[in-house]
C-alpha cells in the first residue's frame, strides 16, 4: 500500500482502492486477541492543497478471549481511517495530529498507519456479550452453567468465628 506523495500532489486528483493485507503484526504477542483472517482496506486518497487526504474504512475479523468467562470468541470491527501527507512543513499545526510530513520523493507505505488504527480500535476489556455471567471461584463458566454456585472461601485466620456463629444457631 505505497503512495506517491509527490505524484499525487501535482496531480490533485482522488483515487479509489481496495485491498487486502495481512495483518498479524498488530496481534503479536497480545493473549486477548488474534487475527482471524487479512484485513481488507477500502480507501480514498484526494489531493488538494498541497495534501493528500487518506480516509476509509478498514475490515477485520478477530478472535477475542472474553476477559470474564475465558471463552473465544470472534466479532468484526469497522474501523475508521483517516490519515493525512504532506511534503510542506508549513502546513503543519498541533491541532491536526494526523497530518504528517513526508520527504519530497518518499513514497508512503500505509501499512503502519493501517495497523495503528486497528490496534486503537481494539477493545481494552473484550467481553464475549454484555450479560456475560464469568466463572465461578472454581473455573465453572456460569454462561454454561447457569445454577452453578460461587464458593464462599472463608479465610482460614477467620475459620473458628464461622464455627462460633453456628454454635449460636
Amino acid at each position: 500500500m505505497l503512495l506517491n506523495v509527490r505524484e499525487w500532489t501535482a496531480k490533485k486528483r482522488q483515487r479509489q482502492w481496495k485491498q487486502s493485507f495481512p495483518i498479524d503484526a498488530v496481534f503479536a504477542g497480545n493473549a486477548d486477541c488474534r487475527n482471524c483472517g487479512p484485513a481488507t482496506a477500502e480507501l480514498t486518497a484526494d489531493a488538494s492543497s498541497g495534501m493528500i487526504g487518506v480516509t476509509g474504512i478498514l475490515d477485520v475479523r478477530v478472535e477475542f478471549v472474553c476477559s470474564r468467562c475465558l471463552s473465544p470468541f470472534c466479532r468484526e470491527l469497522r474501523v475508521p481511517f483517516d490519515e493525512s501527507f504532506t511534503r510542506d512543513s508549513e502546513l503543519l499545526d498541533e491541532e491536526r495530529d494526523n497530518l504528517h510530513l513526508v520527504a519530497d520523493d518518499e513514497e508512503v507505505d500505509l501499512q503502519p498507519y493501517v495497523e495503528q488504527s486497528i490496534l486503537l480500535a481494539l477493545p481494552y476489556v473484550p467481553v464475549c456479550q454484555e450479560e456475560c455471567r464469568g466463572l465461578t471461584t472454581s473455573g465453572v463458566n456460569r454462561n454454561v452453567f447457569p445454577d452453578a454456585e460461587n464458593e464462599v472461601a472463608v479465610d482460614p485466620r477467620l475459620a473458628a468465628l464461622a464455627d462460633w456463629f453456628k454454635k449460636e444457631e
